[in-house]
C-alpha cells in the first residue's frame, strides 16, 4: 500500500503544469477550428453574403473547419518529430536502430494494408484508425503527466503500472461503446456501410442487448480493476482521486470530448486529434525553457533543436509552408496534383499510421 501522507486538502488543478498546459491546449485548438469556422464562410461563399452561389469543393481549402487545422498542425509535427528522433543520441545504438527500421516496416505493412482494404472508405478501418490513435494520444497524455513532474515521485514503478491500467480502461470502455454504435448506425447509413460492423450482433438483437453485450463486461472488467488499485491507496478510490487527479480530469475531458462523435461525427475527433498535436508543441517549449542548452548552439538546426525561439521558428515556419502548399493545392490545382499526395486530406492517414507506429520507439 502506498504511504498516507496524512491526507493533504487537495491542490486546485491550476497548481498542475499537466492540467495549465491542456486548459492552454484546449483554448489554442478552439481558437484555430474557430478562425477556420469564420474562413468557412468566406471560402464558400466569397463575399456574396446572399448565398446565393458556392465555391466547387474542389476549390475550397476550409470546407472542414476541424480538419485543416488538424492538417496544418500535423503534418510539422511528424517531420519534426521524425527529424529529433534520427537526430538523436539514441539513433547511435544499434539496438535503437533497429526498432526503428522494425517500426518502419510494420508502419509501412499498416499503410499498405490501410490502402488495400479501403483506407478512408472503409468505415471499419477508420474505426480502428480512430481506436490506434487514441492508444498513442492517451499514452503521449501520461507521458506529459510524469515529464511535468505531477506524477508523484514515491512508487514511481507502481504510479506508472497504473497510469498503464487506467489508460487500458479508458480505450477499453470508449470501445464497448462506439463499437456496438456504429454498428447499429451502419444499418441505416450507407456512408457507414461494412460487412464487419453490421454482421458482428446477431441482425435480430436490439440495441439496447448490442450495446450491453460489449459495455457490461468492461464495466465489471473496469470495477475489479478499480477495486483491485483502490487497495493500492490508504482511502481506496478517494485516494487514486487525490494522487492522480490532473491526469484523471484530462482522461475524462478528453474521453467526454471522443464521445461527442456518436453524436457530432467525427469531426470531434479531429480535435482530439489537432490538441494532441498543440499539447507536444506546448510540451516541446516547456521542456526547452526548462533545459536550456549549456552553451550556444553550434549552426541552425542546434538551435532549432535546443533553443524555444529555434523550436518555434522551425515548427510554425514548417506549418506556414504547408499552409502555403495546401492553398496551391487547392487553389491553384482544385487538388488534383502530386502536391495531393503530401499535404491533401486522403493521405493525411497514411502520415498519421507511420508516426503513431514509430511513436512506439523506447523513450
Amino acid at each position: 500500500m502506498l504511504a498516507d501522507s496524512a491526507l493533504p486538502r487537495p491542490t486546485p488543478l491550476t497548481h498542475y503544469m499537466t492540467f495549465r498546459n491542456w486548459r492552454a491546449t484546449l483554448f489554442w485548438s478552439w481558437a484555430a477550428v474557430t478562425f477556420c469556422a469564420v474562413c468557412y464562410i468566406f471560402d464558400k461563399w466569397g463575399f456574396d453574403f446572399s448565398f446565393a452561389a458556392r465555391r466547387d469543393i474542389d476549390y475550397r481549402m476550409f470546407k472542414n473547419p476541424t480538419e485543416l487545422p488538424m492538417r496544418i498542425f500535423g503534418l510539422p509535427h511528424f517531420i519534426v518529430a521524425l527529424l529529433f528522433v534520427l537526430s538523436s543520441r539514441r539513433m547511435k545504438q544499434p539496438r535503437n536502430i533497429a526498432w526503428f527500421a522494425g517500426l518502419l516496416a510494420v508502419g509501412s505493412a499498416f499503410c499498405f494494408l490501410f490502402y488495400r482494404l479501403g483506407a478512408h472508405t472503409n468505415a471499419f478501418l477508420m474505426f480502428l484508425f480512430y481506436f490506434y490513435f487514441l492508444i498513442h494520444g492517451f499514452r503521449d497524455d501520461a507521458y506529459f503527466y510524469k515529464a511535468y513532474g505531477d506524477m508523484p515521485p514515491d512508487e514511481a514503478k507502481t504510479h506508472a503500472r497504473i497510469m498503464v491500467v487506467l489508460q487500458c480502461l479508458a480505450i477499453g470502455l470508449l470501445l464497448s461503446l462506439i463499437w456496438p454504435t456504429y454498428a447499429q448506425m451502419s444499418l441505416t447509413k450507407p456512408r457507414l456501410a461494412d460487412p464487419i460492423l453490421q454482421n458482428f450482433f446477431p441482425a435480430d438483437w436490439p440495441f439496447v442487448a448490442k450495446l450491453m453485450s460489449t459495455f457490461m463486461p468492461m464495466v465489471l472488467i473496469a470495477l475489479f480493476a478499480l477495486w483491485r488499485i483502490a487497495r493500492i491507496f490508504p482511502d481506496g478510490l478517494a485516494g487514486l482521486w487525490r494522487t492522480h487527479r490532473p491526469i484523471l480530469a484530462i482522461q475524462l475531458a478528453s474521453l467526454g470530448i471522443v464521445l461527442l462523435a456518436l453524436v457530432g461525427g467525427p469531426w470531434t475527433f479531429n480535435v482530439v486529434v489537432l490538441m494532441h498535436f498543440v499539447g507536444w508543441y506546448l510540451f516541446a517549449l516547456y521542456l526547452l525553457g526548462r533545459n536550456p542548452p549549456k552553451e550556444p548552439p553550434r549552426g541552425v538546426w542546434q538551435w532549432m533543436r535546443t533553443t524555444r525561439s529555434g523550436f518555434m521558428t522551425l515548427h510554425l515556419g514548417l506549418a506556414a509552408v504547408v499552409t502555403a502548399l495546401i492553398a496551391v493545392d487547392v487553389y491553384g490545382f482544385g487538388k488534383d496534383c502530386w502536391l495531393d499526395v503530401v499535404v491533401g486530406s486522403k493521405n493525411f492517414y497514411y502520415w498519421t499510421i507511420m508516426h503513431v507506429t514509430l511513436s512506439f520507439l523506447p523513450r
